[in-house]
């Protein structure tokens, strides 16, 4: 055992918080991740040096007062030299040398954790020696503040190993399913309320946001506040005003830009199961998981197609949107009674197309009053052939065109070169039931804050409408009932 007096021992402690604030500096340098937290340590480790430099003065310069040590039986000195021969080696160690290869941030805990409890057992011994109070006190505080540094550090350990795991086994908070009005507001909503974007992610299957008003809607298309007259004052953080189809898509590309909303592209669903409290997401790569789940595909999610079958040799001829292929001179029948078929034909007029319009409803009762005028405006002018009433029975190849036939005697045949389905979108319920949805004929069962039967999963947009229609000011709308009802969940405080 070497030989230390008391003026030896406070070197020794010194160097102890000299080498401690070298060791987390260079921590910071070898983690920049964890800079901040690591540079604390460092400047509290410089206090504590000048703690003890002080002692040293204090003690070389003693002259007539009393000792500001006593132990008359040797005891704490002895223990102190056992302490110091334990460690001395260490302490003339460059700390920088712990960190020539890669070093882990699990790895400079576990190095600290080893300083601060040597440093805790050689500043224990040092208080047992001081004769002085108040120098003991200031002594045990820097003990104590060692001891919160250990189970600090011990704490900061389980973080990163707790975020360490997160990463390799993501857990969303939420977990939307839809890129149109209905999740990118629902997104909105979340993150206006507290919601950090990082926490949160948005599936769609397409590869830009809002593909069924990119795919379905006339340019020119006036997308409007009050659908079929009904009032839709938007409540919520987005508002919806009349405007035109690009004035729409704009607003809601602005609006994943302005939240910070984490949209990926070409993510179809295939499945959502919830297992131990936790919502499996299933698409075709990869599966995520998250607390809550909403689902905002819409109802276009699956175009209703007509209950004939199409001939393999004119699928090309046919389509269900008016984007798919360019339409000009041609003779098109449009197939369908409401709003939608009713744009598909003015758009497709002003492109030169002779249009004839199928309807099964004699009144045009499904269209809004705007589209129903114009389109009996349209069939009374003779600018289209309007056939109110009919029901198409199915089609054949005649040559290059279509032969189309009616179920009805009164109506002959025609010839078309191209067909538009018209006939709306059918709310996807396969998915929704094998989601554990439980359905009411064709409407998913929902409560008043659109969260489904199954707890933590929501609908929003026109799958949650409570009509066979929706629209953008009514997606939003819905969006920001579920939010207010989710957010309190999510531990965000939500005012009304």
């Amino acid at each position: 055992m070497q030989n230390f007096n008391i003026e030896e021992i406070l070197k020794i402690a010194i160097k102890i918080e000299q080498n401690g604030r070298k060791f987390y500096l260079k921590a910071a340098e070898a983690c920049p991740e964890h800079r901040t937290w690591l540079t604390r340590l460092a400047d509290e480790e410089i206090a504590h040096e000048n703690v003890f430099a002080t002692f040293f003065k204090s003690f070389v310069n003693h002259t007539d007062e009393e000792p500001a040590f006593e132990d008359s039986e040797n005891l704490a000195m002895t223990y102190l030299h056992s302490i110091a021969d334990s460690i001395i080696f260490n302490l003339a160690k460059d700390p920088a040398r712990s960190f020539r290869e890669n070093p882990t941030i699990d790895g400079i805990i576990e190095d600290a954790l080893r300083r601060e409890h040597e440093a805790i057992l050689f500043y224990t011994g040092l208080k047992s020696a001081m004769y002085d109070e108040k120098t003991a006190a200031e002594v045990d505080l820097i003990i104590k503040e060692e001891m919160s540094h250990v189970n600090w550090l011990k704490q900061k350990q389980m973080e990163i190993h707790d975020e360490s795991l997160a990463k390799k086994e993501r857990v969303y908070e939420v977990v939307i399913v839809g890129g149109g009005p209905g999740g990118i507001s629902m997104a909105a909503e979340l993150i206006e309320k507290g919601l950090d974007p990082e926490k949160m992610v948005v599936l769609e299957s397409s590869p830009k946001t809002s593909w069924i008003i990119r795919k379905l809607y006339p340019e020119q298309k006036l997308v409007t506040a009050n659908y079929k007259g009904a009032s839709a004052e938007c409540v919520g953080v987005m508002k919806m005003r009349n405007m035109t189809k690009e004035s729409a898509l704009q607003m809601l590309s602005e609006a994943v830009t302005d939240f910070g909303i984490d949209i990926h592209y070409d993510h179809a669903v295939l499945k959502i199961e919830k297992v131990d409290d936790l919502f499996h997401i299933q698409t075709k790569d990869k599966t995520l998981k998250a607390k809550y789940c909403v689902i905002a595909i819409g109802v276009f999610g699956k175009p209703n197609r007509p209950d004939y079958s199409i001939p393999r040799n004119l699928r090309e001829k046919t389509s269900y949107d008016i984007t798919s292929s360019s339409l000009e001179n041609q003779d098109v029948l449009v197939v369908g009674g409401g709003d939608s078929a009713s744009e598909y034909v003015q758009h497709l007029l002003k492109k030169g197309n002779r249009l004839i319009l199928s309807s099964r409803e004699k009144d045009l009762s499904y269209m809004n009053d705007d589209n129903r005028r114009i389109t009996q405006t349209l069939g009374l002018s003779g600018k289209i052939t309007l056939l109110a009433g009919t029901d198409v029975e199915g089609i054949k190849a005649e040559g290059s065109r279509i032969r189309v036939a009616f179920k009805d005697d009164q109506h002959d045949s025609i010839l078309v070169d191209r067909i538009v389905y018209a006939l709306g979108g059918t709310t996807p319920m396969n998915f929704l039931k094998i989601s554990g949805i439980e359905m009411e004929g064709k409407q998913a069962i929902l409560n008043e804050a659109n969260e489904s039967s199954v707890p933590g999963l929501y609908l929003t947009g026109d799958l949650a409408a409570r009509a066979s229609f929706g629209a953008i000011a009514t997606a939003f709308n819905s969006s920001y009932t579920a939010a207010q009802d989710l957010a309190p969940k999510l531990g965000i405080t939500v005012t009304t």
